[in-house]
Parts: structure tokens; sequence; C-alpha cells
């Protein structure tokens, strides 16, 4: 449930954004009404669904490092290899947040979770084996190429700066909630946040991309959210806070729900199966 209302509040996030800051509160009735259709959560094809996938590693990866527990480690290695079989940015981002939380976890001597986070990434890449060997065989196929164009391939060697200003930032706000006293959990947060300043600017190594912005709104976004919950919940002492969060996570499932059904009526001409054969293999 928490996920879903994630997703949910991650267009609202976005567009405070995209409308120069617009309020809130204006935004929130926009998406009511149906105005985002093509939102994370109200779009096709249903990548949505596959956001468990993350959201399941990343919890048993904390239950790893907190507990301590060979259970937990397996199932996070598990968790993580899947990934490789779910979505593209899932695994990259994670792959990538894995290898900074180990550095941190490496230099700041904390040898016990960050050999759980080494078995974690070795567990992982042996689940994700098959897709690995998979990938590198493609790449000797003659329509490689062409795929690799069409997925949305950009070739540029450019340093994205946005990523970075926003890592400098929740970084800072981060230690300043916590007073510099940070804890293994306040490192794992940092790290998992500034990994978008990483794979964001992949292509100034490899000199290209995939639509790189989908690190953003699939992965780091709501992952955002769900940080910024933690933190605000732990910082202000008041019953009425869990009470909000709750309302919340009751009322927001269903907006996106209500949007996709009215975009569904409104287009469900364009998503019909047509009866002229040549006419199929028009559209398709």
């Amino acid at each position: 449930l928490a996920g879903v209302s994630v997703l949910t509040l991650t267009d609202i996030i976005n567009s405070l954004f995209n409308l120069h800051f617009h309020n809130i509160i204006g935004s929130f009735f926009h998406y009511a009404r149906g105005k985002y259709q093509f939102s994370y959560f109200g779009r096709l094809p249903h990548i949505e669904l596959s956001f468990i996938f993350i959201l399941l590693f990343f919890i048993l990866f904390v239950m790893a490092i907190e507990r301590k527990n060979k259970i937990y480690t397996v199932l996070a290695g598990i968790s993580y290899g899947l990934l490789f079989y779910v979505y593209f940015y899932y695994w990259v981002y994670a792959t990538v947040f894995i290898g900074i939380f180990f550095t941190v976890l490496f230099f700041g001597k904390h040898r016990e979770c960050a050999l759980i986070t080494f078995y974690v990434f070795l567990l992982g890449l042996t689940v994700g084996l098959y897709y690995i060997i998979l990938y590198f065989n493609i790449r000797s196929l003659p329509m490689y190429e062409n795929y690799i164009l069409k997925i949305g391939t950009v070739f540029f060697r450019n340093i994205e700066k946005k990523s970075i200003f926003e890592t400098i930032l929740i970084v800072g706000t981060i230690i300043g909630i916590k007073r510099g006293k940070l804890n293994i959990f306040d490192y794992l947060i940092i790290s998992f946040l500034s990994t978008i300043s990483v794979v964001m600017n992949i292509q100034v190594f490899t000199g290209f991309t995939i639509e790189p912005e989908h690190f953003r709104i699939t992965v780091w976004t709501p992952f955002l959210i769900l940080f910024s919950i933690y933190y605000i919940g732990s910082s202000v002492k008041t019953k009425h806070f869990n009470s909000v969060i709750m309302i919340l996570l009751i009322i927001l499932p269903l907006l996106p729900i209500i949007s996709n059904i009215r975009f569904a009526n409104q287009n469900i001409r364009c998503y019909s199966k047509l009866n002229d054969i040549e006419k199929i293999c028009y559209y398709v």
C-alpha cells in the first residue's frame, strides 16, 4: 500500500517542478481530475506493478544490514538478482547503489556490514547470471544496433548537473536533520539517493545512455518521498502525523484508478483491435 501511495505522490511532486513550483494544492487537483493520465501509475504498459520488486529488495537489504542475519542476506541477494529480469533501470540503479554503499561502509570501518553488502552483490550476480549472458550474446546479433537505437539511446558525454546539485542538497539536509550524528541507516539512505548523480551521468564514461530520466521517475523520486516521510515522521513528535499518513495511504491509491478508468473510456478506440488485417499490421 505504501508503494502504491508513493507512486501516486510521484506525479504530484514532479508536477511541482514541471509547473515551475505551482502550489501543491493546484497540482493535486489537476492530478485528481485526470490531467496526468500518462503518469507513472496510470499509463500503458503497466511497469509500475514491478515497483514492488525493487521495494522488496530495499526492505530485505535493510533488514540484512540491520539484523546481520544470513537468511535476510540470502533473500536480499535473491531479490537483487531478480531485478535483472524485471526492469533495466531497477538493476542498474540497485547495482550502482550497492557499489556506493559498500564503499561508504568499507572506508567508514563498518566492515561487517560491508561484507554483508558484498555477499548480497555476489548472490545477486549469480541469480542474474543468465540475463547477463543473454545480454552479451544479443550484442552479436545483426539487429542489436538497430534495437539499441529504437529503445531511446542517446549519444553524448555531457555532465548532468541537476542530479549532482540534488545530491548535495539532500545529503546536506539529512546531515542537518540528524545534526551530524548519522547512523548506518542514514548512510544507507544517503547512498541510495546519491546514486542518482551517478546513473544520470553514465554517459560521461560510456558515451551513451538510455532515457536517463527513467532512473529519476521510476526509482529515485518514489524512494525520495518515502525517505522524506521517514525523516519528517522522526522529527515531528505528534500523534496526528501518523493519522494524516494513514488517511493519505487510504485515499491516494484511489486517484490513479479513477484517472485510469476515465482515460480508458475516453480513448478506448485507440487501443481496440482492428478487424482489417492490413490495418492491424500498420498499427503494430
